[in-house]
């Protein structure tokens, strides 16, 4: 059986990005991310330091590496990456070792 892939993703916007508009994007994208292949969940997250993370689950690597693919041919995931400062971006997958609950 494949373990669950996280896929973190630590980025900044771009200077001047409205906020508002940059969670439209986000939540906007979810049409598109949530129907692919093996998506499981989602969450972003907002440090104080203007730096954003956002963190998927994937049921398997296989998944995860071909949405990274996947999403750049997408509108609305495009049209939310277009905030994101590529200067900032980092991106990681982990294979989930064990869960607490």
């Amino acid at each position: 059986m494949p373990s669950i892939a996280v896929e973190i993703v630590h980025f900044k916007v771009k200077p001047g990005t409205n906020e508002q508009e940059f969670l439209k994007a986000s939540a906007d994208m979810m049409q598109e991310l949530g129907k692919l292949s093996g998506f499981i969940d989602r969450e972003l997250l907002k440090g104080d330091n203007g730096q954003w993370t956002d963190m998927v689950h994937w049921k398997s690597m296989e998944n995860a590496l071909k949405a990274t693919d996947d999403v750049m041919k997408l509108p609305l995931c495009l049209a939310y990456f277009g905030f994101i400062d590529d200067t900032s971006f980092q991106m990681m997958h982990f294979t989930q070792s064990q869960k607490y609950p």
